[in-house]
Order: C-alpha cells, then sequence, then structure tokens
C-alpha cells in the first residue's frame, strides 16, 4: 500500500506544470553524494576512536603483563617452599606427583607451566633424562607424569598393592592416611583408565580372581597380569589355560610289582653294611651288664684279707 502511495505521488509530481526534469535529477545527486560524505566522515571517526582505545589499553596491557609476571615469580617462590626437593632414594613418586598438582592449583599456576615448575624440583640427572623425552610435548604434564610413573616402575600392580597392603606409620594421625590412600587409589585407576563405577565394578571383580589364581597362571600371563581390568578376559584366559594344562598331563599308568620294590627306600642299608662287615652294633644292656660284673669284682677284691 506505501509502495502505491509513493508511486502515485511521484507521478503527481512529473504530471505537475512545475516539475523540472534536470532539476530533480541534479537534487537527487547532491543528497547521494551528502550521503557517501557522511558515511565517509562516519568511517573515519570510528577508526579515529579505535586507535584513541588501543593508546588507552596499551599502558593497562604492560601493567597487566607486569602484574602476571610478578605473580608467576611470587607462585613459583611459595611453591618452591611448600615442596622439598624430590629425592629419587626416598621420596614416594606417587604421593610427591600427586601434592605438587595440589600446590600448583592452590598457587593459582597455569597448567601449561606446570612442567618447567616441577622439573625445578627435579634432581638435575633425572630433569635431564626427562627432557630429552620431551621433544614437542614440553608442556604436556600428563606425559611427564606418566614418564616418571614408567622411570620408577610404578604400574598398576605396583600401585594396587601399596593401596591394599599399606601400613599406618606409629604416630600418624587416621586423617593423614586420607590423603596417601586416595592417591595410591587414584593412581591405581587412572593407570587402568577406570573412569565409571561400572568399571569400578569389573575392576573389583578382575581382583578377587587375580586371588584365586595359582601362582602358575600369574607366571603364565605375567607381562599382561597388572593391566587385565576386564574379568571375562581373565577368566577366558585362565579357563583356556587349565583346559592345556588337562590335555597336556600324562596319564597314569599302574606299577609292576617289581617297580614298586625299586622305588621302595632301603631304611636299613647302613645296618647293613655294618654286619656284613663285622662291625659290632652298640648294644645298651650288653654295656650294663659288663658295668656289673665289673663292679662286683672290684666289691670282692676289696673283701679279700
Amino acid at each position: 500500500a506505501s509502495t502505491d502511495g509513493t508511486r502515485t505521488i511521484i507521478k503527481k509530481i512529473k504530471e505537475s506544470p512545475d516539475f523540472d526534469n534536470d532539476f530533480a535529477l541534479a537534487q537527487i545527486k547532491v543528497l547521494s553524494n551528502d550521503r557517501v560524505e557522511t558515511e565517509r566522515e562516519n568511517e573515519l571517526e570510528r577508526d579515529r576512536q579505535y586507535e584513541l582505545e588501543k593508546l588507552k589499553l596499551q599502558p593497562q596491557s604492560g601493567m597487566s603483563s607486569l602484574n602476571s609476571s610478578f605473580r608467576e615469580k611470587k607462585a613459583a617462590t611459595s611453591l618452591k617452599s611448600a615442596m622439598h626437593k624430590f629425592d629419587m632414594e626416598n621420596s614416594d613418586t606417587i604421593l610427591y606427583l600427586n601434592l605438587f598438582e595440589r600446590q600448583t592449583k592452590m598457587a593459582e599456576i597455569e597448567e601449561t607451566k606446570w612442567v618447567n615448575h616441577l622439573l625445578s624440583l627435579l634432581p638435575v640427572q633425572l630433569a635431564e633424562q626427562i627432557i630429552k623425552l620431551l621433544g614437542d610435548k614440553i608442556t604436556d604434564y600428563d606425559f611427564v607424569k606418566a614418564k616418571l610413573l614408567e622411570r620408577f616402575k610404578l604400574n598398576a600392580e605396583t600401585l594396587r598393592t601399596k593401596f591394599m597392603n599399606f601400613q599406618r606409620p606409629q604416630g600418624t594421625l587416621w586423617k593423614d592416611l586420607i590423603f596417601v590412600l586416595r592417591t595410591y587409589l587414584d593412581g591405581w585407576l587412572g593407570t587402568l583408565k577406570v573412569k565409571d563405577f561400572e568399571g569400578l565394578k569389573d575392576l573389583m571383580i578382575t581382583d578377587q580372581l587375580k586371588k584365586r589364581g595359582s601362582p602358575e597362571m600369574k607366571e603364565k600371563f605375567l607381562d599382561s597380569w597388572s593391566k587385565i581390568c576386564d574379568p571375562e578376559i581373565l577368566a577366558e584366559k585362565f579357563d583356556d589355560y587349565e583346559t592345556v594344562r588337562r590335555i597336556n598331563k600324562k596319564p597314569w599308568v599302574a606299577k609292576s610289582a617289581e617297580e614298586k620294590k625299586a622305588d621302595k627306600p632301603k631304611v636299613f642299608e647302613k645296618n647293613r653294611d655294618r654286619k656284613n662287615s663285622g662291625e659290632k652294633s652298640f648294644n645298651w644292656r650288653d654295656q650294663n651288664s659288663r658295668d656289673q660284673r665289673d663292679r662286683e669284682k672290684a666289691y670282692e677284691k676289696n673283701l679279700e684279707p
């Protein structure tokens, strides 16, 4: 409707005797040029405002960078004061790493910088070994942690044993044990990638099967023993093992009388050898009789005048 009204107005203007077509085109051109000029001026104003904002933010950015650097130095200092140097002989690796993670989070250190802080706490020789393995994973803390656990042979079975057999040190509060036990349990579950309740149930059932397996079974599957956390897989391995044992077991054969006689232990062999050699065996009754006769002879001799 509005379009039709506009067309009607334009038609009436053109039909007016006072309408000058050249004048109208000139006015339209002037209005168009004014609009283009206005838009250009607005764009220049926006650019000018943008540059002013950049100039305002530059000092703040520099100050923010200085503050960030100061916070990092302060965090590193507080971390070193809270964490002792790692001792390869006496430190418990899994407990040390867990404590390190808690301290870095409390100090609000970015995870991409955890590796640098950890390397500063390690002995020089160990830190050099880790640096050689990093390559393009210089900021990957999980990779470094896995390599440290591998270096100190802390696999799933080792962490399970630590969790199951941990003894409370004398004089330690019971509350202090929670951190240690939780660390061992988290390490055990994390190594096997147990992330939900179903996985935890499978692990518990698998652990019970392992306890009931024979030492021969454990030796047979030693390479993968600590990595198996699926009860179905372990049960299948055990069944296959026992089936093969039954098939390869030697059949029982009844022995003849001569074989049984040959297997009979020779209990009196020593006495028989002594008898054949003419040597007399000791008899305590004969010895007592001789002693009695000697005493009687001595008594009679004393009675003679």
